[in-house]
């Protein structure tokens, strides 16, 4: 429920509908952005969710997403909502998994509080949590100036990952040095962009650009 009401904040002009109490008119939302919020329950979506997936009607027209939380793992929760969804002739446009503090008291005692905490601050935040750079780096910013979203910021001329990416991946794909990686296994990957494309372009249409002034 918190992400849920995180989202519908974020998101602005937002209607929260409980999936266990929805009308049969809240079952056929009229928005153009849909949104379905639930837990995992091992590995999978609870039988309440499955239920309302069976009944819910969204026309073809709107873009729905779902995020889903979970303790460890999702498994292929997503893929099932996904498979039920397009079975009813709904697209799922993007899915999200949100690592949150188990509950599961059966399997385990809750986490401690501290730990709580820290899951909870990366609720949101986990998109370039394993963006690393190294010594190649020449400080041209290129990486800030493509972002699309304004989530890097150069500090002492490196870039700096404010927690809102979105995994669109410019700032690795357009670094000159391939200074920037994700995790272990990105380091020596052939890079890729459009050859019809510049970096000129993106920085046209970028959030830095809007928030520079330029």
């Amino acid at each position: 429920m918190k992400i849920a009401r995180d989202l519908a904040e974020a998101l602005g002009d937002s209607e929260l509908v409980s999936i266990a109490r929805a009308t049969e008119e809240q079952l056929s939302p009229g928005r153009d952005i849909v949104g379905i919020v639930f837990p995992v329950y091992a590995w999978g979506p609870p039988p309440v969710v499955i239920r309302f997936l069976n009944k819910v009607s969204i026309s073809s027209d709107k873009y729905v997403f779902a995020v889903c939380t979970c303790a460890s793992s999702a498994g292929g929760t997503l893929m099932m909502a996904r498979k039920q969804l397009s079975a009813k002739g709904i697209t799922l446009s993007s899915g999200f998994v949100i690592p949150m503090p188990t509950n599961y008291i059966m399997w385990g005692e809750a986490l401690p509080e501290e730990k709580q905490k820290d899951m909870f601050a990366k609720a949101f935040a986990n998109g370039d949590r394993k963006f690393t750079l190294n010594e190649t780096c020449n400080s041209c910013g290129i990486c800030e100036k493509v972002c699309q979203v304004g989530n890097i910021e150069m500090k002492n001329g490196k870039p700096n990952w404010l927690h809102s990416c979105e995994q669109c991946l410019a700032c690795l794909q357009w670094c000159p040095q391939e200074a920037i990686q994700v995790g272990r296994k990105t380091a020596g990957r052939k890079r890729y962009h459009h050859p019809e494309i510049k970096a000129s372009d993106l920085m046209q249409c970028s959030n830095w650009k809007a928030e520079s002034g330029i």
